[in-house]
């Protein structure tokens, strides 16, 4: 009851926030929870702000959500920003939108001719838009921020530049103090959460099972978990270059995702890719409307034969997506591609001109009539090898296309096999259909209920309001949050 009361209490200080800036203010805390180190460290930092040689841009633009927020907040003026889906507070009214759906040409940067550009690796397009601001000796500022220090450092960088004291002490100083107070009460807190995790294994009897590879109590000596984001497109391990993962390391715990990159799992789109057979009937259909007609039947018979034949493979695509997810249909995508890539389109193109030289010799009939016979037979037979290819080409794709799905889900089964002692679920979009779709991935994973996580209920869902988007100034709230949540369990 209490952990339930306290993560309500912080929660609903989190939407207070979130939902109105000014809420900011009335966030106090205790003693601890004010500047750590004496006075005089505090004013040197703002004296150096003060005395800053930086000079503050003319035309600033902001290409991503984030770095516009974040050079608002330190007392910068926007001359052109993204257009991007929602309200960034602080805007003037009078600033240019640049882009579409998240996408912004680098020409069309550069023709707006800005002193400072601010942007981020988040952007598809972020190196190209790099280089061609380099080559146009266009000051550009990459504001990626994973962790806090990146945070304060950038912060501060933009506040020597505008001369912002104000902003500085309230938005990096006092954030980093009270930050440090929660650290304090995480370490504090460490080895009863230790204790607590460990006697959940004895009660259940599996004790053993701290031993096992990616324990992360007892026997190794840490707190160990794992950070899924789940999109609209699929869900995500985060890596260690995400800044919720920074944040719980912060706190003590230990990611153990470790690559550089988040380990993905796409949704399945009904319909998103043609099947063999519809590509190998669409094909044909268009060949049979230039031909002739006698060439036209001969060739639609043809694409009923390519239909027929690639309907087959088809329903194996289908019969392999339907399968649960096991170690035997894993190793049976892998056979499948390793197939594919010894046969591949050079074994189907050489099939097409094996079939290409079969073609009847009309040539024994003489005039103009023979002549039109032998075309009319070329032509059919040039138009069913054209409808085989397609078919066989189409199908080798789909194939391949589910023996890469296949992977990208034993890649995340391997990943959540690590066995965190917590996993932390993001819903970065629909919330419902979210669930839906990773109830169904972990559903079809074998011994998914025998994960640390999931066995001792310590799989926790996150408010997207505060750990879909960089919290900046309110750094200290969405971590006061997760040490709630897992320090406070009892």
């Amino acid at each position: 009851m209490k952990r339930i009361l306290a993560l309500l209490l912080t929660a609903a200080v989190l939407v207070s926030f979130y939902g109105c800036r000014g809420g900011r203010e009335d966030f106090s805390g205790d003693e601890s929870s004010t500047v750590s180190g004496p006075k005089s460290e505090e004013q040197a930092a703002l004296d150096e702000i003060r005395k800053s040689e930086l000079t503050c841009p003319g035309k600033t633009v902001a290409l991503t959500e984030e770095a516009a927020k974040l050079w608002l907040l330190a007392g910068g003026k926007l001359y052109a920003v993204c257009d991007c889906e929602n309200v960034i507070s602080g805007l003037e009214g009078d600033e240019k939108k640049i882009g579409k759906k998240g996408v912004i040409r680098a020409e069309e940067v550069v023709q707006l001719a800005p002193d400072y550009v601010l942007l981020d690796d988040s952007l598809p397009n972020a190196e190209e838009l790099k280089e061609a601001l380099s080559k146009a000796g266009i000051r550009c500022e990459d504001t990626t921020i994973i962790s806090f220090d990146d945070y304060f450092s950038t912060f501060k960088n933009f506040c020597m530049m505008t001369k912002n004291t104000e902003a500085y002490e309230k938005g990096a100083l006092n954030v980093r103090g009270r930050r440090t107070a929660i650290m304090r009460k995480a370490a504090n807190e460490m080895p009863d959460l230790m204790l607590s995790l460990g006697m959940e294994r004895m009660e259940s009897g599996s004790a053993s099972a701290n031993s096992g590879k990616g324990s992360g109590t007892a026997g190794s000596g840490n707190v160990s978990f794992e950070l899924i984001r789940v999109t609209a497109d699929g869900a995500a391990v985060a890596s260690k270059n995400d800044w919720v993962c920074s944040m719980l390391e912060d706190l003590g715990l230990v990611n153990l995702c470790t690559g550089e990159e988040p380990v993905t799992v796409t949704w399945k789109k009904a319909g998103k890719n043609k099947t063999a057979s519809s590509a190998a009937a669409e094909t044909s259909s268009a060949s049979a409307s230039s031909g002739t007609a006698e060439s036209g039947k001969a060739e639609s018979g043809a694409a009923e034969s390519g239909a027929a034949e690639s309907s087959g493979t088809a329903q194996d695509i289908s019969g392999e997506t339907e399968s649960s997810w096991t170690e035997g249909s894993i190793s049976d995508a892998e056979n499948s591609e390793s197939g594919m890539e010894k046969n591949g389109t050079e074994s189907a193109f050489s099939e097409d001109e094996s079939t290409a030289g079969k073609i009847p010799d009309a040539g024994t009939e003489t005039g103009e009539g023979g002549e039109q016979a032998a075309n009319e037979s070329r032509a059919s037979a040039a138009a069913d090898s054209k409808a085989e290819s397609t078919a066989s080409a189409t199908g080798a794709a789909a194939k391949t296309e589910e023996a890469s799905a296949a992977k990208d889900r034993e890649a995340f089964e391997k990943e959540i096999r690590k066995n965190p002692d917590f996993i932390f679920v993001v819903y970065c979009e629909n919330e419902k259909q979210g669930r839906k779709e990773l109830e169904a991935l972990t559903g079809s994973m074998k011994g998914w209920n025998s994960v640390k996580a999931v066995k001792y209920n310590h799989m926790l869902t996150l408010p997207k309001e505060s750990f879909c988007t960089l919290p900046n100034d309110a750094w200290d709230l969405p971590m006061e949050y997760l040490y709630q949540s897992i320090f406070l369990m009892g």
